[in-house]
């Protein structure tokens, strides 16, 4: 997958991810956020999940299926998207998985 702009926005939590994703987003970056994403696979009965919940099935999916695929799912939400943001990305591995391919 092409893009013509790339940003990666990693950091610990409250360290202002998502706040630098707004901002890029009201200047017409697309934004995708790695917590989005698990949060749409996450299987939740009741639709809420706590944050202490949501890393384990992380963890467990990145277990189970790969940087790679997660990394797949990431440009896929992206697609046809030219300036993109990639917020909260972790862990390590998918950032390099990203600077190898875009």
């Amino acid at each position: 997958m092409k893009f013509s702009n790339v940003l990666v926005i990693a950091g610990l939590p409250g360290s202002g991810k998502t706040l630098a994703s707004r901002v890029l987003s009201e200047n017409g970056w697309y934004v995708v956020s790695a917590g989005n994403v698990i949060r749409n696979l996450f299987p939740s009965e009741n639709g809420v999940c706590r944050r202490k919940e949501l890393q384990q099935f992380g963890r467990q999916y990145l277990d189970e299926h790969g940087f790679k695929h997660f990394y797949d799912l990431l440009t896929y939400t992206a697609y046809a998207n030219e300036n993109v943001v990639f917020e909260g990305i972790r862990p390590i591995e998918v950032i390099l998985q990203m600077k190898e391919e875009l």
